[in-house]
């Protein structure tokens, strides 16, 4: 399986009167992701499934790229844990050939380091926002990195 690994982009900061959970891409967030979004277009099939973190600004990203793409994007509740066995669990009942996870930092490097190098410590992969990178699982006990793409390169992929 690929899997396509998608942090969320440029977000409101947190504050204090606003939970973690409802924070929305600001205004440059949704306009550099649909970039890196038409980028990703260029690059990769669409994915066969679209699963994103409930919180708030990994919808809003999920939604701009499953447009691009032309994928309906799922809610999967374990992409808003830092546990990476919770969303290891989640996919083991998902039986397509590639799908896309939209989330968070320090998760998403997380899992690529654990399905890679088994091990989740951080520090293997950096995602920076609506960064992506993807992995080639060959079992759940083997995988391999294939790529990472800074947000800056995938926008640029995607200027017109």
């Amino acid at each position: 399986m690929l899997v396509y690994l998608l942090r969320h982009g440029i977000a409101e900061d947190g504050s204090d009167a606003a939970p973690d959970a409802s924070r929305r891409l600001t205004d440059e967030g949704v306009r550099k992701t649909r970039q890196c979004a038409k980028g990703l277009a260029k690059v990769i099939q669409p994915p066969e499934a679209l699963f994103t973190s409930p919180k708030v600004r990994a919808v809003q990203t999920a939604e701009i790229v499953g447009d691009v793409l032309g994928v309906k994007p799922q809610v999967l509740d374990a992409l808003s844990w830092p546990e990476v066995a919770d969303i290891d669990s989640a996919l083991k009942g998902v039986s397509v050939g590639s799908v896309m996870l939209v989330g968070h930092e320090p998760t998403l490097s997380g899992l690529i380091a654990w399905w890679c190098f088994g091990s989740h410590a951080g520090g293997v992969v950096v995602m920076k926002k609506a960064g992506c990178a993807c992995v080639s699982r060959y079992t759940d006990s083997h995988a391999r990195c294939l790529w990472v793409l800074p947000p800056g390169v995938l926008r640029g992929l995607g200027r017109e």
